[in-house]
């Protein structure tokens, strides 16, 4: 408890040294560090979310039903939750640097390489490989970063990469209503795909600019040298033992509830925009699909203000606080019949 006091009263020292008088606590490594993960965050959302803007087009390329359609976003999604996981276990060995970099070259390639399915199981196969990188890249860029910055800063920084998810979806929906309207049906999500490539160019960045997390280093010579504790050897293990088991339980419980509620929400939303109005939607088009630059706004800010504000109070109340504030403005969204 007095630790967590006293990063708490840290954060409130920076803040009395002005609004961004924390700024002083970081070191170049760290913010390297943040961009990185930011990057990471961004462009992983680009290319998960341009299936989702692209699958009107694909759905009738391939002839799918709603439920195909669905099906197959869900595998992406379970397959990411597997990516996470198991690249969580990766970065252990050989490095959060080394983990980020695989992931983004994974879901970067298989994001281009769908680009040229021939039918639809070659598509779910890409998909596949392209939820486990991005699954992979969320679990390593969070800890490359909460490892590299202060514990009383982790809660600002952990809200600034995920805000760059806000964007990256914000560009994934300018791209599709730049791209989709101007194309053939069976030509423009395909362009899309294509533009998927690009997050591979930030391997560039990531292998010249980032070094591994002192505490991993620190961890990773103690288990060359055999020095860890009994039962440590196998990370995976820990989280399964002892007092972890609990919160592994509680935590994987809260965190895939949530994930329920938002792609449950999130992935249907540029459908119900573009799909026409005797078929329950609001009748937009794919140029609809611009309505969700003030979803993503609102996002971006909600990432940034949660990490400011639970470093000041503790995560645990302002959580509660974001979820019941979702909870009643989500009845108000699914009451909406129309964008005025």
């Amino acid at each position: 408890m007095a630790n967590r006091q006293s990063g708490f009263q840290s954060a409130g020292d920076s803040g009395r040294r002005g609004l961004f008088g924390w700024t002083a606590d970081i070191n170049e490594h760290q913010w390297k560090s943040f961009i990185a993960a930011s990057l990471g965050w961004l462009l992983d959302a680009m290319d998960l979310l341009l299936f989702a803007f692209a699958v009107g087009s694909i759905a009738e390329v391939f002839n799918l039903s709603p439920e195909a359609v669905g099906g197959l976003f869900s595998v992406t999604l379970f397959a990411s939750a597997f990516g996470g996981a198991l690249f969580g276990v990766i970065s252990d060995y050989i490095g959060r640097v080394r983990a980020l970099t695989y992931t983004i070259l994974l879901y970067s390639f298989f994001t281009g390489l769908s680009a040229f399915s021939p039918n639809i199981i070659f598509l779910l196969v890409c998909r596949v490989f392209l939820g486990l990188g991005i699954g992979g890249e969320w679990a390593s860029g969070e800890v490359l970063v909460a490892e590299a910055w202060p514990k009383q800063h982790r809660g600002k920084v952990i809200g600034m990469v995920q805000s760059g998810w806000a964007v990256g979806y914000t560009l994934a929906a300018l791209l599709a209503t730049l791209i989709l309207p101007y194309f053939d049906v069976n030509l423009g999500w395909r362009i899309l795909f294509l533009i998927g490539i690009t997050p591979a160019f930030l391997l560039f960045y990531v292998r010249r600019n980032l070094a591994e997390p002192e505490i991993w280093r620190k961890t990773s010579q103690m288990r060359k040298e055999k020095k860890l504790g009994e039962g440590q050897e196998f990370t995976l293990n820990q989280i399964f033992k002892g007092e972890l088991l609990r919160y592994t339980f509680l935590c994987t419980l809260l965190t895939s509830l949530c994930m329920i509620a938002y792609w449950g929400l999130m992935f249907w939303v540029p459908q119900f925009l573009a799909r026409p109005i005797e078929e329950g939607g609001v009748g937009l088009g794919v140029k609809g699909f611009i309505w969700i630059i003030p979803l993503n706004i609102g996002a971006f800010l909600g990432c940034n203000t949660f990490g400011w504000i639970s470093d000041r109070f503790g995560r645990r109340p302002v959580f509660i606080a974001y979820l019941l504030m979702m909870a009643v403005l989500i009845y108000f969204f699914g009451q909406s019949t129309t964008l005025t």
